[in-house]
């Protein structure tokens, strides 16, 4: 079965909507077993964080930490990478504490 990070990394780069027409395309092509599909609409219904757009702090957050503004695309997609292995550091405290180290 697919992994849930890998699936939220292609959602992430490409968009659910267009993940999940891939996918639905390809098991329909391929004869799968719509694992991916299935995964797709899990991730989506439970909102969970695939976007920079779902975590829990944003770059406004990150310039008052402290973070150089030429520096907080780069950091907002390392912690999206991190969200995404593990879901539960998606909050602000979390978040602002990996910055900060």
């Amino acid at each position: 079965p697919p992994l849930k990070s890998s699936v939220k990394r292609i959602m992430s780069l490409h968009g659910a909507d267009v993940f999940l027409a891939a996918a639905e395309i390809s098991e329909k092509l391929h004869g799968a077993d719509g694992d991916c599909a299935a995964l797709c609409r899990v991730i989506v219904s439970g909102n969970e964080p695939y976007r920079i757009s779902d975590l829990a702090v944003n770059g406004t957050d990150l310039i008052n930490a402290g973070v150089p503004k030429e520096n907080v695309g780069g950091i907002l997609t390392r912690l999206l990478d991190a969200v995404i292995d593990s879901p539960g550091l998606n909050t602000r405290e979390a978040l602002i504490n990996l910055i900060t180290k």
